[in-house]
């Protein structure tokens, strides 16, 4: 008995030491942990004392830029909308009041224009331009019209210049999963209108309409243009090739035009080589107007051998395109310095 007392007693006081030990040796670690604590927190605020005086200033005036681009809650939605509106929206989102019917001008004139050759297709595209208030004028030209030059295709049409001369073609994005063409920023098909004197730059009207749309949709993996296949282009818009337009389009698309025919007149008035047989003045929709705007433009006309006519200004008003820069700066023209 006096043995497993004495082996009892040996026991208790080994563990009580080795307890005493390991919270020794605790204690130690709490104290190292707390002084690395301390180190690092005198560490960065030296290390912030150190920083230059040229960054803290930065910092401080991208605090008060914030600051000032807040909206105060008083501001009316209307006026943050325009803020931030984009350029290209000019006439895509600005009401506009009604525009009246267009007469259907000389049926004698009209006749002889189509060379006698009058079908349903330009009588539906008539009537929809008096509907939208365009004084309509069609003309049809020779079979073989794709042959000739710009300057040529110019002179037929009595136009001024070869600037005039336009085109409409049908661009799919081919990131965009959805076929719906109802969103005017993000959608499938586009009908995009430039000048046969330029190129169109896809990367271009990528830019333009993630721009339009507030970058809402996606960046640059979620755009893609290329021209839509010839039986897709023909299914959309109800024409063949060499045929496509604006006015009477199957399905209406979205609309993008060229920022260079906002200036058509300023480029004309510089083209070195103009029609001399027909003057400047002869281009205009409103006679002595000085507005560039009220310049013709010459685009298809719903078939191969037919064209269209039709101002600057009454393209805008009616088919309220968003407007940009889309094609290459390059021109296969030359001006006038």
């Amino acid at each position: 008995k006096i043995m497993v007392e004495q082996h009892r007693s040996d026991r208790g006081a080994a563990l009580r030491a080795r307890q005493e030990r390991l919270l020794a040796k605790l204690g130690q670690l709490q104290r190292r942990l707390n002084g690395l604590v301390r180190r690092d927190a005198n560490d960065d605020g030296a290390a912030e004392q150190k920083k230059p005086k040229k960054q803290q200033q930065k910092k401080q005036q991208k605090k008060k830029n914030k600051n000032k681009n807040k909206k105060k809650p008083n501001d009316s939605k209307e006026e943050a909308k325009e803020e931030g509106q984009h350029e290209s929206l000019r006439w895509f989102k600005h009401t506009l009041p009604p525009r009246k019917a267009a007469p259907a001008g000389d049926e004698q004139q009209h006749v002889a224009d189509l060379m006698g050759k009058d079908t349903d297709t330009i009588r539906r595209l008539r009537r929809e331009c008096c509907e939208r208030g365009i004084v309509p004028k069609f003309r049809r030209t020779p079979l073989d019209y794709y042959d000739w030059t710009l300057e040529q295709r110019r002179d037929y049409l009595a136009a001024r210049s070869k600037l005039q001369l336009c085109k409409t073609v049908i661009m799919r994005n081919n990131k965009n999963k959805s076929e719906a063409v109802d969103n005017p920023f993000y959608s499938k098909y586009y009908a995009v209108v430039t000048q046969y004197v330029d190129k169109l730059h896809n990367e271009k009207l990528c830019r333009l309409l993630r721009a339009a749309g507030d970058n809402k949709f996606g960046g640059r993996a979620k755009w893609n243009f290329r021209l839509a296949p010839e039986a897709t282009s023909d299914e959309l818009s109800g024409f063949g090739h060499n045929a496509v337009t604006i006015v009477g389009l199957k399905t209406r698309l979205p609309v993008v035009m060229s920022a260079n025919l906002l200036r058509l007149w300023e480029d004309m008035a510089r083209d070195s080589s103009p029609n001399a047989q027909v003057t400047a003045e002869q281009q205009r929709s409103v006679d002595g107007s000085d507005d560039p705007l009220d310049t013709y433009m010459w685009l298809g006309g719903g078939e191969v051998d037919v064209k269209w006519r039709v101002s600057v200004r009454d393209f805008l008003e009616c088919y309220r395109p968003i407007v940009g820069d889309v094609t290459y700066e390059e021109r296969n023209i030359e001006f006038n310095n």
